[in-house]
C-alpha cells in the first residue's frame, strides 16, 4: 500500500491564516457589493483556503467536492467542475478581482 506522508502546520500558521481569512470575509460583509457578489466573493475565500492548506500542507482538496462549492466551481471551465483539485489560486483570486471591479459574477469559461 502507497503510504503518504503529510506535513502537519504549526498551530500560528493555520492561525495567521484563519484571521487573514476571517478578515478579508468581514470586510467583505461591509462593503457595499451585492449580496450575490459577496457570497460569491466569501465562497472564493473558502476555495482558496483549502486550496492553500494543500499546496503548503499537503491536506488534500476533498473538501471542494462538498455541495457548498458546487455553484462557485460551475462558473470555471468544465475542466474545473469536473475535478476542483486542478483549479489554482490564481485563478479563483482573478475571478474574485473582476467580479468586485464589475460588482457582477464573472463566469470563467476559458482553460
Amino acid at each position: 500500500m502507497l503510504e503518504i506522508k503529510t506535513k502537519t502546520p504549526s498551530l500560528k500558521v493555520l492561525m495567521s491564516h484563519y484571521v487573514t481569512l476571517a478578515l478579508l470575509i468581514l470586510l467583505i460583509d461591509k462593503s457595499g457589493l451585492t449580496k450575490t457578489v459577496k457570497e460569491h466573493c466569501k465562497t472564493g475565500l473558502k476555495v482558496i483556503g483549502i486550496i492553500y492548506a494543500d499546496e503548503a500542507y499537503g491536506m488534500g482538496t476533498e473538501a471542494l467536492l462538498e455541495k457548498e462549492f458546487k455553484e462557485f466551481f460551475k462558473l470555471f471551465s468544465p475542466s474545473c467542475f469536473n475535478d476542483q483539485g486542478v483549479i489554482s489560486a490564481d485563478i479563483v483570486l482573478k475571478n474574485l478581482k473582476m467580479s468586485i471591479i464589475t460588482e457582477d459574477i464573472i463566469h470563467m469559461v476559458r482553460e
